[in-house]
């Protein structure tokens, strides 16, 4: 790799990756992370941003870098919240809350974004750089409150891109797909809604059993989970229930919940009307009340094609190896409602081959991943911004 110039001999790395350090001991879950905007805002308010714009009620935060002439608006976005893990490790900057820890990478994310403003101070790029420090992807719910936040319309972007550590790739590689990089996905809860009976007479009752069935048949009879990312349904049971554990009683209600997955924004929300009128053409047959509702819904992550050759390049001047892709990951993350908007680039960064999965309780970023982001995040610049 490519070291940038910008790390400079006052130790910038070292901050940078002891920021990382306090991140970690420090995390926030989902909608709570008011704590990690202050940390980011200590870090990074001596530098001197252009401008700060909190947003979503203190959860999130960015920071505005102007370049030397006026030009196009490049949001960079890390995300920042944690999970609700409890962490095994053991080194000293170890998780110092209970079942909380950041066991998806997100304090290397926004440490390695972090890192990049000594390159932006010099300001050898026209337009602005935008570095966003978003709450919730977790949930799915980070990316839409942010773009919905009024203050957000004073950052509008030109462009915008995103990364993730990846576990399983050589360290330090950079992956890159045109078009979905990572699934659209929504949770299905259908509840229906019958009338208890006594065991001895289910006929006087009406039991959602045989429709709880059917509806299991028709998830299954909707997976495809072929190769083609235009063709791409996954339709994943994650909870069923059916009355209770009470023998004398003829079940009256029954819960089933599923993701589902698909490879494009079109998919999902024509999966998410073929199971609603499933769930109420099932239930009307059977005389039964059914109630659906739909949960952490997050958009297919597009790369566009122009800015997927940016970030080739970008990797190239970085001294970084380019996998190209050849099918979109199915996880899914909440970046996909910046690139429903915006051209965008989203790209994995490879945490070693056998380094421990994502959201693992022995999972800890690479601190040596941080200056092979931070040289890439600098180069993606030079390539977008000219």
């Amino acid at each position: 790799m490519l070291i940038s110039d910008s790390f400079g001999s006052d130790g910038w790395l070292d901050r940078v990756m002891e920021f990382r350090h306090r991140l970690h001991a420090s995390p926030c879950l989902s909608g709570e992370e008011a704590e990690a905007v202050a940390l980011i805002s200590d870090f990074l308010m001596p530098t001197e941003p252009d401008r700060v714009v909190q947003l979503v009620n203190g959860t999130g935060i960015a920071f505005v870098y102007e370049g030397s002439r006026p030009g196009s608006r490049f949001l960079l976005r890390a995300d920042t919240d944690a999970l609700p893990i409890q962490e095994v490790n053991v080194f000293e900057y170890k998780s110092r809350k209970h079942a909380v820890s950041h066991k998806c990478g997100h304090d290397g994310h926004t440490a390695m974004l972090a890192g990049i403003v000594p390159f932006l101070k010099k300001k050898e790029f026209p337009g602005e750089v935008v570095l966003l420090f978003q709450p919730a992807e977790e949930v799915g719910l980070g990316a839409s409150s942010v773009i919905a936040d009024p203050a957000f319309q004073s950052i509008v972007p030109d462009f915008v891109a995103g990364l993730h550590n990846l576990p399983g790739y050589p360290m330090g590689n950079i992956l890159v797909r045109e078009g979905a990089f990572a699934a659209a996905s929504e949770g299905i809860t259908i509840h229906l809604e019958g009338k208890t009976a006594h065991a001895a007479y289910p006929e006087t009752g009406l039991s959602p059993a045989l429709a709880l069935a059917q509806l299991l048949t028709g998830f299954e009879s909707m997976k495809n989970p072929v190769t083609d990312a235009n063709e791409f349904h996954l339709v994943t049971v994650i909870y069923a229930r059916l009355g209770s554990p009470a023998f004398g009683t003829a079940p009256g209600d029954a819960i089933v919940a599923a993701t589902l997955r698909t490879y494009s924004n079109q998919g999902i929300d024509s999966l998410k009307n073929r199971l609603l009128s499933l769930a109420y053409e099932v239930a009307g047959r059977h005389g039964l009340k059914a109630g659906v509702s739909f949960s952490d819904p997050f958009r297919a992550t597009m790369s566009n094609p122009e800015m997927v050759n940016a970030a080739i390049m970008a990797a190239k001047a970085a001294g970084c190896e380019v996998i190209n892709v050849q099918e979109p990951f199915r996880w899914s993350e909440d970046f996909g409602q910046f690139t429903d908007r915006w051209p965008g680039v989203f790209v994995g960064l490879g945490a070693g081959q056998n380094h421990s999965a994502l959201h693992n309780p022995d999972y800890d970023f690479p601190d040596e991943l941080i200056p092979v982001g931070i040289t890439f995040w600098e180069n993606l610049v030079r390539q977008v911004l000219v």
